[in-house]
């Protein structure tokens, strides 16, 4: 039987929801960036990168081929020039907007603790699916299958390492039974 902690305390909050059978459960912490964070974001910052120039290009194809594709009776289609208006303008906005927002995490100190909003979805919902996920400017899910008693003591409020270790398998039950 685990030692009562006072329920204030985030963790004796975070042991009540998954006893409670809360679908979705949400605390921070404040952890240094993990490699797999860094990686993933700049996967992503890298994915953007490339498809930057994409609006240049189907600018020019448009130029080249518009005769053929976009006139009606010697007049250009206005809905055409619309559509390539207003995606030659927000994608590359977007596109910056995004690297800035990944570059946000990279920049971020190795070993200093940063702060952090974890999510427990214990069942799949339209936008997101069940599972352990940080959230950090970026969201990346964590695998919890192969967490180690020293990741669930990084990523669960601070407890004794026997009560991370009776939530993690909490947590885990019901993320493998739901």
């Amino acid at each position: 039987m685990p030692s009562p902690l006072p329920q204030d305390t985030p963790f004796a909050e975070l042991r009540h929801a998954v006893q409670a059978g809360t679908n979705e459960i949400t605390w921070q912490k404040r952890t240094p960036i993990s490699n797999n964070e860094r990686n993933h974001a700049m996967r992503l910052k890298k994915l953007f990168a490339y498809t930057l120039p994409i609006p240049l290009l189907l600018t020019i194809l448009v130029y080249f081929i518009h005769p053929m594709l976009f006139f009606d009776n010697g007049t250009l289609f206005l809905p055409t020039v619309l559509l390539f208006g207003c995606y030659n303008i927000i994608v590359p906005l977007s596109t910056i907007w995004l690297t800035k927002r990944y570059n946000r995490v990279l920049d971020l100190p190795t070993n200093t603790p940063q702060p952090a909003t974890y999510y427990v979805r214990f069942k799949d919902s339209r936008d997101n699916t069940k599972g352990l996920t940080v959230v950090r400017g970026i969201a990346l899910r964590l695998d919890y299958t192969t967490f180690t008693q020293r990741d669930w003591q990084t990523v669960l409020p601070t407890a004794t390492p026997n009560e991370v270790q009776q939530l993690s398998q909490m947590i885990i039950q019901r993320l493998n039974n739901q």
